[in-house]
């Protein structure tokens, strides 16, 4: 391919690009309406007055590098004077034609990739935002289940508790009957039978050892109260839980539909995007079917493209 060939892609890479792409995009829609050539007040009466002091540079620019060419506008001459001013009119060039052809190519791919990726994201970020509520669900739901065996608990500790009430007031009834046992002893001093002194020794040895079992009682008693405190504290803990994971998922369910919506809103703007870029690209490809084959080859035109290696040298 020669350097005038690669000359028609300048436009994409030069620094007043944004306008050039708009010019030659204004042609391709002219083509479009099958008018053929434009005039420069014509191409920016298109751009809605913008750009109307660079308008004639940038035809000029596009001129030297091979994209249009200008022919004298003998239209509209009535008057010699007329004849005499330069009015010209601006039309593609074929290799500017099919640069244009290729950029409109290119930008299609890119906004098909980029909405492609865009989808893909939003489709990863509405699992993740659908997968927080679960987890959410899950955390009330174990806290739930916490809660229920903390109830069960407590249960069993306030069976504990009674059990262990009803064992200490036995103890106090074994200590009533040593305190009665010993004042026994204490009259049974007194008397020289000996008879009444074993026995009431027996007594005092039985009392003995029933007050060392009633102490292990009330050591159980005890430890089933320290067992009930240990579950009050565990339920207050499993509660506060429970509250605290609904709260998260109320947030969680907050930003999944924050995030529905964002994406809604993007996919719409990149959607208009599509389309105002793509613009007639359907009916140029059916135009370009009737060219003659060979010519320009396809490369890459997104902008800041350079040119080739044979360009440059």
């Amino acid at each position: 391919m020669t350097r005038t060939t690669y000359g028609v892609f300048r436009y994409l890479s030069a620094e007043n690009a944004p306008l050039y792409r708009e010019v030659m995009r204004e042609f391709v829609r002219a083509k479009e309406r099958f008018k053929v050539a434009l005039r420069p007040e014509e191409v920016v009466d298109a751009l809605d007055g913008a750009h109307a002091e660079a308008v004639p540079a940038a035809l000029g620019q596009l001129e030297q590098w091979g994209n249009i060419r200008s022919d004298p506008d003998t239209s509209r001459v009535t008057t010699v004077a007329d004849f005499q001013r330069v009015r010209v009119m601006y039309q593609f060039t074929p290799e500017g034609d099919r640069a244009a052809l290729e950029d409109l190519r290119q930008s299609a791919r890119a906004v098909r990739a980029f909405t492609a990726e865009y989808a893909r994201y939003a489709t990863v970020a509405s699992g993740r935002a659908a997968e927080g509520p679960r987890r959410a669900q899950s955390a009330v739901d174990a806290a739930q289940r916490a809660l229920r065996e903390a109830g069960a608990m407590q249960r069993q500790a306030a069976d504990r508790l009674r059990a262990a009430q009803a064992a200490a007031a036995a103890i106090e009834d074994e200590v009533e009957r040593a305190r009665a046992a010993i004042d026994a002893l204490r009259d049974l001093r007194a008397s020289d039978t000996y008879t009444g002194l074993q026995a009431a020794r027996q007594e005092a040895d039985r009392a003995a050892g029933e007050a060392d079992r009633r102490r292990d009682q009330v050591a159980a008693v005890r430890t089933a109260i320290g067992a009930e405190q240990a579950a009050n504290a565990t339920r207050t803990r499993t509660r506060q839980a429970v509250d605290d994971a609904q709260a998260w998922l109320a947030a969680a369910r907050a930003e999944a539909a924050a995030l529905e919506d964002t994406a809604a809103r993007a996919a719409k703007a990149w959607v208009e995007a599509a389309r105002s870029s793509l613009g007639g690209a359907v009916e140029l490809r059916l135009a370009d079917r009737d060219r003659p084959a060979g010519g320009l080859r396809a490369r890459p035109a997104e902008r800041g493209v350079s040119a080739p290696p044979e360009a440059a040298r």
